[in-house]
């Protein structure tokens, strides 16, 4: 895409792939979790990794690198899950369980940033989930300084 120049920017997660002419800049970094509808189940009934096979499960795609690592990561704890629910998207999961059908996997800034978002019971297992760092990947040869300047600007407000 950046060489047909279709696309000047684009936001991703690591890891990326890229060419010389390539850069990348970290703008954001963020976690994963699992969170539920405090609605539909009640608080607390998660304290281990083990609990999860007790409950549906809504993950990303079987496919999904997201799927692939927390499942490989749980094995290792000796937790052995399936998804009830594969969603295609973190949109689409969020619903999932603000519908009350499962437990969610996904990034722990979609959930705060919900209006809704003190119905839903986080759980990161002491921030032992996967983190991840969050991307500016653009052309240096064409990049403009609007979009030096909103890079930066990401780079600035970015949590961590």
């Amino acid at each position: 895409l950046f060489e047909t120049r279709k696309v000047n920017i684009i936001i991703d997660m690591l890891p990326i792939k890229i060419k010389d002419n390539i850069t990348k800049e970290i703008v954001s970094e963020s976690s994963f979790c699992f969170a539920y509808s405090k609605k539909y189940f009640q608080k607390g009934i998660i304290k281990t990794e083990k609990d999860l096979s007790k409950y549906p499960l809504i993950l990303q795609e079987t496919n999904s690198s997201y799927n692939r690592n927390i499942i490989e990561l749980l094995q290792i704890k000796g937790v052995n899950v399936i998804p009830t629910i594969s969603s295609w998207t973190s949109e689409m999961t969020m619903q999932l369980v603000r519908e009350g059908l499962g437990i969610g996997y996904f990034l722990k800034d979609i959930i705060e940033v919900q209006p809704d978002k003190d119905d839903y019971e986080i759980i990161t297992f002491n921030n032992s989930l996967p983190k991840i760092s969050i991307c500016a990947v653009y052309n240096n040869e064409i990049i403009s300084p609007a979009e030096k300047e909103f890079i930066r600007l990401m780079k600035e407000n970015k949590k961590e």
